[in-house]
């Protein structure tokens, strides 16, 4: 499974990913993700991190793009879902 992983911070997940044999990519910027999005195979993006309006654009561009992958947002920021 090839994983598109986003996030600034640490990569430990994607690391422990690794180990289980998934292919992990990651990628900070949300505008270079999309762009490998688009032009490479990827079963699901992972976005991790707060979620903001540059979170739900990536997510609108990448529907575009990749209308047949699931996006799967993880967020342990509760109040940026309220």
């Amino acid at each position: 499974m090839r994983i598109l992983r986003l996030n600034t911070e640490c990569c430990a997940e994607a690391q422990l990913l690794d180990l289980e044999n998934y292919e992990v990519i990651v990628e900070a910027s949300f505008e270079e993700a999309l762009k490998l999005l688009a032009t490479n195979y990827f079963d699901v993006p992972l976005i991790d991190g707060a979620v903001d309006a540059d979170t739900v654009q990536f997510v609108v561009d990448a529907r575009i793009v990749r209308p047949d992958v699931p996006i799967f947002v993880a967020s342990a920021w509760a109040d940026d879902l309220a």
